[in-house]
Formats: C-alpha cells, structure tokens, sequence
C-alpha cells in the first residue's frame, strides 16, 4: 500500500513530465505544459480515490497480518524479537478467531467486548484478560496511525474499560510469592555447580533471570567493598531506565572464582564448562577401566550443540529439572 503521493517529475531523457503511479511510470506530455499538470491532478485524484477503498476494505486478518510484520522489527533487543511479540500474537488469535473477516474501519466497541468475553471463558484471568485487550488497542492506535482506518474506531474501542477486580466472571490469578529458603536448599543437591551458584547469587542480589545468565566481568566494576553490576541489556532500557546491582561479601565470595582468568566479555556462566566439570566427577566415580573409544565421545557435528553459555530458558529447565528431583513444585 503506497503511503506518500507520487510526485510530478521531468523525465530528461524524452523531456515528458512523468509520475510513478501503483510501480509504474505514466507519461503526461511536454514537461511544465498545463496538460501535463492537469492530467497529473487527475491521476492523482483517481490514485487516492484508490487509496481511500483500500483502506476501507482492510479486514481485521489484514490488520492483524501487517501489525505482527511491524511488531517483528519494533520489539527488538539486542539484535532479537523480544517475548512481547509471542504476547500480541496471543491477545490477536482471539480477535482473528471472532472477527477475521470483519472490516477494520466498521470495528466497535461491542465486538471488542465480545473478545474480552472470550477470553474470560477460556479461562485466563483478569490480569491477563486486561493485558491481552491493551494489546488489542494498541493495534488499532497503531493503525490510526498509519493512516489505514479512521480516528474514530480507536475513539470507540477506547470507552472499553479494563475489567475491575471483584466486577467480573474473571479469576483472579494467585499472588506470586517468594520462594522458600527450604526449597531453594533441597533442590541445590540436585542440579550442578553452576546453576546452583547461579540460584544462590540470584537470591542474594535480587536480580532478573536474564540478569544473571549474561553477566559478564567487563559488566561489574569490583572497586569498593561492593561490586557494582549494570547489565550491558535489561528488561526497562527502552524506558530510558538505568540498572544497577550490587554484590555483597556473600555474593563476591560466589561470583570470585568465575572472574579469575576469564577474558573481559566472556559469560561468567557457561554450560559447556558446566558439562566438562560433570563429567569429569563422573570419571573420577568411575570404577572400571576406561576404554579408548569412549575417552571422547564428542560429536564434531551434533546436531544439538551446547551453547557458551545459558540462557533464560536453559537456565529454567535446570532449575525445573531440579525441582523434579527434590519432589517440590517448580
């Protein structure tokens, strides 16, 4: 869909006047000759009388299909798609289920409740069902945006109100509260080294999982009693937001020997290092003999290989694994 009015330009080569109308240049006669001029202001009357039906037409799939492709290059970090794309593809799935073929422009603000019902009788709760219907906003505030449906489709959606607590079919979702002290011990014995000093220095600063995974010794600056930590990305940079982590005595006496010998932007974490040490106490408990066809087993082309270091989701199904093992819930 062409956003900008083709302009009225000279074609040297012939000494026409030409405009590129729908990829495809259209000659309107001597250059600077009032013909041309006003066969231009008819091309152009009838390319935006085209416009105008296009955006009309836009149905909500349509919508949909072009905010994804935007949201794919808008929320990104650290050269990748953030999680927020997986979510509005969520809150969209509902409204495609309901209204796929519906016209973007004729949107109200009764098929925006009718999404909001869905979702509460799917189940998901209130704060969930409040997040998925802003998604859905924003949708149609970006489409007002970019010019494809008219101002006062957003007007409507947006006399919507959130769903109040105690005021709706919606469950409410449990708090999440802290992990136990006696949970944190028990599973410990149970996943490596590594991942249990990652859980250790995670309880004793207080910082995200994506925190921990990505620390770095270029990252931390250890003049002082306490070490400074700011993150090289985190969670609310994009809000202009700077982010700080302070470890204690406890914390340095963890995180010490992962900075020892260790190049400047090398992960402090790594699960290659993690498995080398693994197996290493596996030979060591060993009591037969080892035979020389299996001092290496490593595959130079596995079709799954471990990665330098770990990263949120590895780092959870550690802590998950653990968790089964210890008989307590994750």
């Amino acid at each position: 869909m062409s956003k900008n009015l083709p302009s009225y330009r000279h074609h040297k080569a012939s000494g026409q006047a030409v405009a590129r109308i729908d990829k495809k240049d259209v000659y309107l006669g001597v250059h600077g000759s009032p013909a041309s001029h006003l066969k231009y202001a008819e091309l152009i009357s009838e390319w935006q009388s085209r416009q105008t039906e296009t955006i009309t037409e836009l149905k909500i799939r349509q919508l949909t299909s072009l905010y994804l492709e935007f949201c794919k290059s808008y929320y990104v970090k650290a050269g990748k798609v953030t999680t927020e794309v997986n979510s509005i593809r969520d809150a969209l799935k509902r409204l495609n289920f309901l209204h796929r073929d519906c016209m973007a422009s004729r949107y109200s603000p009764k098929m925006l409740k009718a999404v909001q019902q869905k979702c509460i009788d799917d189940g998901l709760s209130r704060s969930t069902v409040n997040s998925s219907l802003a998604r859905i906003k924003r949708m149609f505030r970006w489409a007002v945006s970019e010019e494809l449906i008219p101002t006062t489709v957003i007007v409507g959606l947006e006399t919507v109100r959130e769903l109040r607590r105690g005021r709706s079919a919606a469950k409410e979702s449990p708090p999440v509260k802290p992990v136990s002290q006696e949970h944190i011990n028990a599973v410990l014995p149970f996943v490596s080294k590594q991942i249990g000093d990652m859980i250790r220095l995670q309880f004793l600063c207080g910082c995200r999982p994506a925190e921990i995974a990505s620390l770095c010794p270029c990252d931390i600056d250890t003049e002082g009693d306490v070490w400074e930590y700011v993150p090289a990305s985190h969670k609310t940079e994009h809000h202009g937001k700077e982010r700080k982590i302070y470890f204690g005595p406890r914390s340095q006496a963890i995180l010490g020997p992962y900075l020892e010998n260790r190049p400047a932007s090398e992960h402090c974490f790594s699960p290659i290092e993690s498995e080398a040490e693994r197996r290493s106490v596996q030979r060591k408990q060993r009591k037969t003999r080892v035979q020389p066809s299996q001092q290496n087993r490593k595959k130079p082309n596995a079709l799954r290989k471990v990665k330098p270091f770990y990263d949120v989701a590895a780092y959870r199904r550690a802590i998950s694994r653990g968790c089964e093992a210890a008989g307590i819930p994750s």
